[in-house]
């Protein structure tokens, strides 16, 4: 991007101003696109261990079904989704939780918010853009779901996400989030962090990041595990993303 210096100043030889690192997004059209995490093994079986969830989202549709985010969903127990409903109401959902808990905030479309799900002991908390939406306490089951997956944009072939996802975060052993707190606006979000640096407050993530995509010039892991991912029905990468 270009730098701009205020008049007057005067730069001291071999100094150098580096600029931000680049930051993007990809754009799912709603109808058949989605992306798949190759051979996960066990990065996304969470146990009953704390987790977080977190990405920026900008969803161009108000229209039918539900709208995946990222999913280890299949049959069966254990399996979980983290999506926005027809409502567009954020959802998280352990299938042997009985039912989908229901962020009290609506999403707003066609404008970037952060959203993020956070489980700490038994307690999950739903974010939107920071600002606490639902806390369930109880919360024992495992969030496993070991079969075909995990989704970014879809849970398989439907429920499918229209618009552009940023950042997608998902970190097994940590709860990021806990209360209250400012996202960040640097992007993008690393594998490691100190406390209360990508978003205020925030817990320190020195290890367990199992996912972070949807954030480079090409589809990747950006994650340890550089897992490939498997593009269906070609989601394209955008230089739109929600950082100034």
């Amino acid at each position: 991007m270009p730098i701009t210096f205020t008049p007057g100043l005067t730069m001291t030889p071999g100094f150098t101003v580096a600029a931000s690192p680049p930051n993007y997004s990809v754009q799912f059209n709603g109808t058949s696109q989605f992306l798949t995490v190759t051979s996960p093994g066990t990065a996304f079986s969470m146990g009953t261990g704390d987790f977080t969830i977190e990405a920026w989202i900008y969803v161009t549709s108000t229209a039918a079904t539900s709208k995946q985010i990222f999913s280890n969903w299949q049959s069966g127990d254990n399996s979980y989704q983290f999506y926005v409903r027809t409502t567009n109401r954020l959802v998280w959902q352990i299938y042997s939780q009985n039912s989908p808990d229901v962020a009290a905030l609506a999403i707003q479309p066609n404008t970037w918010t952060h959203v993020a799900w956070s489980k700490s002991g038994t307690v999950a908390y739903l974010f939107i853009n920071g600002v606490l939406s639902d806390t369930t306490t109880g919360v024992t089951n495992s969030a496993n779901g070991t079969g075909s997956g995990p989704y970014v944009g879809g849970q398989g072939a439907s429920e499918y996400f229209p618009g552009y996802i940023s950042n997608l975060r998902v970190v097994k052993g940590t709860a990021v989030y806990t209360g209250a707190f400012t996202p960040s606006t640097t992007g993008p979000l690393p594998a490691t962090q100190s406390a209360n640096t990508y978003g205020n407050p925030s817990t320190a993530i020195s290890s367990g990041t199992s996912l972070l995509t949807c954030q480079s010039s090409t589809i990747i892991d950006n994650s340890t595990n550089a897992f490939t991912i498997t593009n269906t029905g070609t989601a394209t990468v955008s230089s739109t993303n929600p950082f100034p």
